[in-house]
């Protein structure tokens, strides 16, 4: 059983063609070998429910809110500032480009 959620996240978003779910799901993606090594985090999914989104999310979760999850997200702002520079500076060195932003993003029961 699922439910509904939201995601906070703070990194890149990229919008995965469906060729490359397979190997998103049995995480052998190129992209997620490539953040695992510059160890960042990534957080993948279908956005759009009905009508499929995928994206792979490359940098920090912040958290996920929700009826199954958390009922809210907390970060002291000193915490914010130092994974901020973090994830910039890896997501730098990996050569993933983008400019990293900090996301929320509805995650509908699919």
């Amino acid at each position: 059983m699922s439910a509904d959620s939201n995601v906070v996240f703070f990194g890149i978003r990229i919008i995965l063609p469906p060729e490359d779910i397979k190997s998103i799901n049995f995480r052998k993606h190129p992209l997620i070998a490539r953040a695992r090594e510059c160890k960042l985090q990534t957080y993948y999914g279908n956005f759009g429910g009905i009508d499929p989104i995928y994206y792979l999310l490359i940098g920090r979760k912040i958290g996920v809110t929700g009826p199954e999850h958390e009922e809210e997200v907390e970060v002291p702002a000193e915490e914010c500032l130092r994974f901020i520079r973090e994830v910039q500076e890896k997501l730098e060195a990996g050569e993933f480009g983008g400019d990293p932003k900090l996301y929320t993003i509805w995650k509908p029961d699919a």
